[in-house]
This record gives C-alpha cells, structure tokens and sequence, in this order.
C-alpha cells in the first residue's frame, strides 16, 4: 500500500533543485507523479504529488525537511487517495488588469461552490 503526498517548495532558484528533489524521491521508492514550477519574482516555487510506499514514506519526508539546509523551504500534506470528483471545466478570464480582479473571480466561483484545482495568472 501506498500513501499520496503533496509536496509544495520555494526557495532560492538555483542550477539542480529539481534534480535533486527527483533524487531523493526516487531514493526512497517515491513515484513523481505531477508538478507545476514557476520562476516567481526572484524565487523558484513548485508544487507536486508523490506516491510512495507506506514503510518508505517516514524516511522520504525526513530526507525531503533536510532540504531546508540547501535553502528550500518543503512543506508536505498527506493526501487523501479516496477523493469524490465532480465535473471539471476549463474557464479562462480575459480582461484588463486591475487591483482586487483574482478576489472578484474567487469570490463568484466559491458562491456556485466551484473547486478550483488550477489557476494560472498572467500579467
């Protein structure tokens, strides 16, 4: 049996990180299953999920803390692996910029109980 987990990171971006993350996952019999990465401002920032066996997954998130040294902040969650789905769209809001725009939208969706599972803003 296997246990989900959702890794986010962020720290200072540099040559390796991933490469190192995928490592250390592999060394500890964790399967990479999904991520997203950005460049944002002057910080590398990811969020990903991992599946990895029950008896390996205490080691992999004490290896995963361990990254703290090299300057990346890891944050991991337990998943649930049981999740009810609904349906899922794609909606994509095109307008001019303003302040407050990204609260206006959360705001309408969270009012027709919509889950939002991804969100890319781009300026």
């Amino acid at each position: 049996m296997s246990q989900h987990l959702v890794l986010s990171f962020i720290g200072e971006d540099r040559p390796g990180i991933v490469e190192r993350l995928s490592d250390t996952i592999a060394r500890h019999h964790g399967n990479w299953l999904e991520s997203r990465m950005a460049h944002l401002a002057d910080k590398f920032a990811g969020i990903l999920t991992v599946t990895v066996p029950l008896e390996h997954q205490e080691s992999l998130v004490n290896a995963l803390r361990n990254f703290e040294q090299l300057g990346l902040r890891v944050t991991v969650e337990m998943a649930k692996q049981n999740v009810t789905e609904g349906s899922t769209l794609s909606l994509s809001v095109v307008g001019n910029d303003r302040p407050g725009i990204v609260k206006e939208v959360s705001q309408v969706l969270h009012s027709l109980m919509v889950n939002v599972k991804e969100s890319h803003h781009h300026l």
